[in-house]
C-alpha cells in the first residue's frame, strides 16, 4: 500500500489540524469539529505519512453516512 510521501515524516495528525486552525482561515465551528473528529478518527499523534488513501476513503464514507466520529 502506498503511504503519503510528500508530507514531511514526522508531522503528526494533530500538527496538520493546528497547522490548519493557524493558518487564517476562519475554519467555523462546523469545520472544527468536523477537523477535531477526523484527528479522532484516525489518532491525534498518527504520523501522516503513515496514513493510506484506503484509511481516509474508509473514514469519508463513514463521515457522509455519520458514523465517524
Amino acid at each position: 500500500m502506498t503511504n503519503l510521501t510528500s508530507v514531511p515524516e514526522n508531522k503528526t495528525v494533530s500538527d496538520a489540524v493546528a497547522l490548519f486552525l493557524q493558518s487564517g482561515l476562519e475554519p467555523g465551528e462546523r469545520n472544527q469539529e468536523t477537523l477535531l473528529r477526523f484527528a479522532g478518527w484516525f489518532g491525534r499523534d498518527r504520523l501522516l505519512a503513515e496514513l493510506t488513501p484506503p484509511e481516509v476513503q474508509e473514514y469519508v464514507e463513514s463521515a457522509a453516512s455519520g458514523l465517524a466520529g
